[in-house]
């Protein structure tokens, strides 16, 4: 993309003098990072403390398939360990802000609930990190069976905030997972279990309840996938729908599950697949991995495209020189292993695999397949989307003043990186 830019750039010169594009260099809200925090429940009211949890799982979940790039509970629990505060705490706004400052969220949702014994009523607010300034309050009510209708209203109410919708609210309330409240009781229950047991228990519940419910079934797969129970990894992750973000990392997970049980043609048929849609550097280097295993050079190029983008991994570099030296380039893997010593000197594999290959002795398959490769387990399209939005926003204000030539000229070769890259969107 930045190839694209320098190269509009370049042919500034062909623009005649004259009214410049009007581009915008303004960050947009859709463009931005939510954080969806848990709400409180006030006043207190015993039985329903676990709906805290599930409004905002319902928030961030609706608008990440709006588009809106949601921080997902996990990061958010990694934070409160960072700054010493307990999941369990119900912190106050300053800290909350704080929170959220430490995540670089450009907004937050934050809000409360109540419930009389007969109507459930919840608030949210919009908190603008970057610019300290607090939406309006939006209130939504309902029959506390009716609480995924509430949270959906909600997060329709937070959308608007952030970014006006063309789909009307009946629309977009319409196209609300069925999931029932007992089900969603389940599903938070078993993702805020403490046990590995008692969340499968509870989220194979969940989906016994709503056995189209998307983000239950990823996260049962999460559980297999830590339990290396890799057969129902599989089985679970593949009935995600591979639409959106929560279905891709679903994919990823399950070719993770083919690889650690030895199917690495699944492996490699599910990275193919996903690496044509999101061009992430852990998902070519755990399809080369793939790739190398079943004996196939095309890992070559997969490793050489994975140590490009991301050049600072010294992961990236072992397995391509493990790659390289399978097939036989012994200069090629040594040149290899030596920026994975320059990046990490006390890596003690790679400076024994350095000594064989600088000595020449042959590939050797230890247990018939050799040195072991290092997977990439963590699958960030969040990062990525943010990152390649920046790029765009920093290639906008570039061209602010350039001509409509130019700006057209920039758009036309990121057009055509994309199609080298296979990407059709």
């Amino acid at each position: 993309m930045l190839a694209a830019l320098f190269a509009a750039l370049g042919g500034a010169s062909a623009c005649a003098q004259g009214t410049p594009f009007a581009a915008s260099a303004t960050p947009t809200a859709d463009a931005s990072t939510l954080l969806a925090l848990p709400f409180e429940n006030s006043p207190s009211v015993p039985g329903i403390e676990w709906i805290g949890e599930a409004i905002p799982e319902v928030i961030g979940s609706r608008l990440a398939n709006e588009g809106v790039f949601v921080i997902n509970r996990d990061d958010r629990v990694r934070a409160y360990d960072r700054l010493g505060i307990p999941v369990a705490l119900r912190p106050s706004r300053a800290t909350l802000y704080e929170i959220a400052d430490e995540m670089d969220a450009d907004f937050a949702v934050m809000g409360r609930y109540s419930f009389d014994g007969q109507v459930f009523t919840a608030a949210a607010q919009v908190l603008d990190v970057k610019r300290l300034r607090l939406s309006k309050e939006f209130t939504e009510r309902g029959p506390l069976p009716n609480l995924m209708d509430v949270s959906n209203a909600l997060a329709w109410d937070v959308l608007q905030a952030l970014r006006p919708s063309s789909r009307s609210r009946a629309d977009f309330l319409a196209a609300s997972p069925n999931v029932r409240l007992d089900a969603l009781e389940n599903y938070i229950r078993g993702i805020t279990a403490a046990s590995r047991q008692e969340q499968i228990r509870r989220l194979k519940e969940a989906l016994r309840i709503s056995p189209d419910y998307q983000s239950a079934a990823y996260q049962l797969g999460k559980s297999y996938l830590e339990m290396r129970d890799f057969p129902d990894a599989i089985a679970t992750f593949t009935k995600v729908k591979p639409d959106t973000a929560q279905g891709r990392d679903a994919l990823f997970s399950a070719a993770l599950a083919a690889f650690y049980q030895g199917d690495y043609a699944h492996a490699e048929q599910w990275l193919s697949q996903l690496a044509a849609r999101v061009p992430l550097t852990e998902v070519y280097n755990n399809l080369a991995v793939a790739e190398a295993r079943l004996g196939k050079n095309s890992a070559l190029a997969s490793f050489e495209r994975a140590t490009q983008r991301d050049p600072d991994d010294p992961d990236y570099h072992y397995n391509y020189a493990l790659a390289l030296y399978r097939f036989g380039d012994l200069p090629a893997a040594a040149r290899q292993l030596r920026e994975v010593v320059a990046l990490k000197p006390n890596d003690a594999d790679a400076k024994s695999l350095l000594e064989s290959v600088s000595s020449g002795a042959p590939f050797s398959a230890q247990g018939g397949r050799g040195p072991a490769e290092r997977m990439k387990r963590n699958y960030d399209e969040t990062a990525f989307r943010q990152a390649e939005l920046e790029v765009e926003r920093a290639a906008e204000a570039a061209m602010v003043n350039a001509c409509a030539a130019t700006h057209s000229l920039f758009h036309l070769e990121l057009g055509r990186e994309l199609l080298n890259e296979g990407l059709a969107v």
